[in-house]
């Protein structure tokens, strides 16, 4: 899959667009504290809220109602109080509460430990994904967190993604580092394979806390994830 990008102009600020390959499963999900709510996928999440796809039915959330329930992932769970901020059909956008509770319970669940405890390397899977010929490794946690690293057809390493709640940082041969940050996610249904479109704000400058916290979420994966060669390739382009 070849690089998918748009440059905008919007105020001022450059954005861009990727098509990046999206796994149809996710073990991240919420449901609500009554017992006939639903199960939802959780498609995207931060400290301060996240983004909820119900795959099937209808569901009794309306804008600016509270929502109480429990983000649950891979046996960890989370119990959390926030607000619907909007609806559009079976997606809705929800805020968290800044009570303290929700606020420990989610600094915990959301540490780049947790995430790199839990990340599973796609690239080895026995799952049959149609993956793009030059993706060569791709490391996932459930939507806050993924990596994509590339190859040019000699084998030679080529470029990577970086994804890590909202921060964006990616390095290209012969382009060097990117950083920013995710304005939106959605999914692109392509002839090949299921994608998501990214639209990231970016830094007029590579941002170094972005690229320190990519380097400190690297050093937390263990070689089950990711060989010793790909992550010093990482290390050494963001060093």
């Amino acid at each position: 899959m070849q690089r998918h990008l748009n440059l905008i102009k919007t105020d001022f600020k450059e954005t861009e667009k990727r098509i990046l390959p999206r796994f149809p499963y996710t073990y991240l999900t919420f449901k609500g504290a009554q017992e006939n709510h639903k199960v939802f996928e959780i498609k995207d999440i931060s400290m301060s809220g996240m983004q909820l796809c119900l795959k099937d039915g209808g569901h009794q959330y309306l804008p600016a109602k509270e929502i109480i329930g429990q983000i649950r992932w891979h046996g960890g769970i989370v119990s959390i109080i926030g607000k619907v901020q909007w609806v559009n059909g079976q997606r809705l956008g929800v805020e968290f509460s800044s009570d303290d509770a929700t606020t420990n319970g989610l600094m915990e669940f959301l540490s780049y430990k947790n995430f790199a405890k839990n990340i599973k390397a796609l690239h080895k899977t026995d799952l049959e994904l149609d993956l793009p010929r030059n993706l060569k490794y791709w490391l996932r946690a459930d939507g806050p967190v993924e990596i994509f690293i590339w190859m040019h057809t000699d084998g030679e390493l080529s470029r990577f993604q970086i994804i890590l709640l909202q921060q964006f940082v990616e390095w290209e041969d012969g382009k060097g580092l990117v950083t920013g940050r995710v304005l939106t996610k959605r999914d692109v249904e392509t002839p090949l394979v299921a994608s998501d479109e990214f639209v990231f704000q970016l830094d007029a400058h590579p941002n170094r806390e972005r690229i320190d916290l990519a380097k400190l979420f690297i050093s937390y994966l263990d070689n089950q994830s990711i060989d010793n060669a790909a992550r010093e390739f990482l290390q050494v382009k963001l060093g």
